[in-house]
């Protein structure tokens, strides 16, 4: 039998506090609600709405890419 090299379980008080967002989303909230507060100087602001999208910038340029990152090593 090997031997097993785990440690006694961390503390409980590690979890993320409720609401706890990550740095970079944290940004993205604060940076959205100051263009917000811009905007509303101008024109009413209902409601927001806000999509995390990310693009592929490589095939964009190249539609030639396909498949796994793999196959196109340069």
């Amino acid at each position: 039998m090997k031997p097993q090299f785990f440690g006694k379980p961390g503390l409980p008080n590690k979890k993320k506090p409720t609401g706890w967002l990550a740095p970079s989303v944290m940004h993205r909230v604060e940076t959205t609600m100051t263009w917000v507060k811009r905007l509303i100087k101008f024109c009413p602001v209902e409601s927001i709405s806000m999509e995390l999208v990310r693009f592929d910038t490589q095939l964009i340029q190249d539609l030639e890419i396909t498949g796994n990152v793999e196959e196109n090593v340069l």
